[in-house]
């Protein structure tokens, strides 16, 4: 309260906003002395990228194309690995000379 009164010494304000996830509930009351708007803000939930998200909804199976994104994925995978695999072997033949 001595910080909000100290402010408004400075700051001629217009109302006073509140924001976070637990807010006392006296704490309205206690605003109210200073004769200003009392406005609660919610606070804002993580922001996720465009990939999070699609992945998430990928994997909470709520699109359609859920079973052919997992399937090509699932191929591509096992081809980038078989490719790599395939890259140590060959270059483990060359290092020892058989080939």
């Amino acid at each position: 309260m001595q910080a909000v009164e100290d402010a408004l010494r400075r700051f001629p304000a217009d109302e006073i906003l509140v924001c976070g996830e637990r807010v006392d509930p006296d704490l309205h009351a206690e605003l109210a002395r200073f004769g200003l708007r009392v406005r609660e803000l919610a606070p804002a939930g993580p922001r996720r990228s465009r990939g999070y998200r699609f992945l998430g909804s990928l994997a909470g199976g709520r699109r359609p194309a859920t079973p052919f994104v997992l399937f090509v994925g699932v191929n591509g995978a096992l081809l980038l690995l078989a490719v790599l695999l395939s890259l140590v072997v060959l270059s483990i033949l060359w290092l020892t000379g058989a080939i």
